[in-house]
């Protein structure tokens, strides 16, 4: 399967999209590593969970002390360090704008069969 998550600023109501990151199906489990490695700091758990995070992924409140434990990690490989950069963005605009940060994640329903508009590039933008 492939991955894609966006991630989204929720002002109940009014959403923005911040940017999104994807995998491939050769690249999925390096993303999924990735969150896993997130996950052990405590942060961002249910990220690759399929769907939107239910009550939010992260509450404004809680971003600056986030994005500096997320900062202090040592990710040094490429796709990693792009993906790393949309996910840093994104908590540093749910602290910047008081908002919280949600996220809408979604596999492919092909698995390793190309399922055109379903299947997800690796990439990454914010």
């Amino acid at each position: 399967m492939a991955l894609r998550i966006d991630f989204i600023l929720d002002p109940s109501g009014e959403r923005r999209t911040l940017g999104f990151v994807s995998a491939n199906d050769t690249d999925e489990d390096r993303l999924i590593a990735l969150f896993d490695r997130i996950g052990e700091t405590g942060q961002l758990l249910g990220a690759t969970t399929q769907g939107e995070t239910d009550g939010g992924l992260l509450s404004a409140a809680d971003a600056e002390a986030t994005y500096a434990e997320l900062a202090a990690l040592d990710i040094d490989s490429a796709p990693e360090t792009h993906w790393m950069a949309v996910i840093l963005s994104a908590v540093d605009q749910s602290h910047a704008s008081g908002l919280d940060l949600i996220c809408d994640t979604r596999f492919d329903q092909a698995g390793t069969i190309d399922d055109g508009a379903e299947e997800w590039v690796t990439g990454w933008s914010s």
